[in-house]
């Protein structure tokens, strides 16, 4: 006897999840629309700004033996694209200071992605602020990474947890998903100050 359709498809959802975590095409749909990004993140890099070995090593937390790393990998890199075309979306990351500081995939790892991270920065359409530990509880903490896309005068935003993430478009939850956001850029260093941060972090992860 067959499995029944409804099970076949929880299962066929859950295999693609495990394969692509970008799995929510209606986001990257929304990023390659953009004329803008807004992201913060307080664990981990964003996607967009990941380098191939961060990303790797990324994708294989919690996961003992994860289907098709590889694959995963180019499709999180195939999505950076869109930083790239000819007319990119401003980019606008705020970053609590653990991103920089927790280790991930190992010291020459972090280096690279944090230099990664400086160089990108120098770009006129990508900005990276830290929020610094002196800073102490923010109301980042609540909650995990949120990323806000501006598209044709209107916004979608993009919010991630522990099961997976969710496209939220109701006006009034953007508007607070945007309000938070602003709330964390406010307690961010300014760009220099912030791509200082990060460089006097890659060094110690280079020595």
């Amino acid at each position: 006897m067959g499995l029944p359709a409804l099970i076949l498809r929880i299962l066929d959802d859950l295999v693609s999840r495990e394969v692509a975590p970008e799995w929510l095409g209606k986001w990257t749909e929304a990023e390659a629309d953009s004329s803008a990004l807004l992201a913060f993140a307080p664990l981990v890099v964003p996607g967009l700004l990941q380098t191939d070995d961060y990303a790797r090593a990324v994708l294989c937390l919690g996961k003992p033996a994860p289907l098709d790393l590889e694959g995963q990998v180019s499709v999180r890199l195939a999505r950076q694209k869109v930083l790239t075309r000819e007319d990119p979306p401003l980019y606008h990351a705020v970053l609590d200071e653990a991103v920089i500081r927790r280790p991930v995939g190992g010291p020459e790892v972090m280096h690279d992605q944090l230099m990664r991270l400086v160089e990108l920065s120098r770009r006129d359409h990508i900005i990276v602020q830290v929020i610094p530990f002196s800073v102490g509880a923010h109301a980042g903490f609540a909650g995990g990474p949120i990323e806000l896309a501006s598209i044709d005068g209107a916004e979608v935003a993009y919010v991630d947890n522990a099961l997976r993430g969710d496209v939220v478009e109701k006006t009034e939850d953007v508007a607070a998903i945007r309000r938070l956001w602003q709330m964390l850029s406010a307690k961010a260093l300014h760009e220099d100050a912030s791509i200082e941060l990060i460089t006097k972090a890659a060094e110690t992860w280079a020595t």
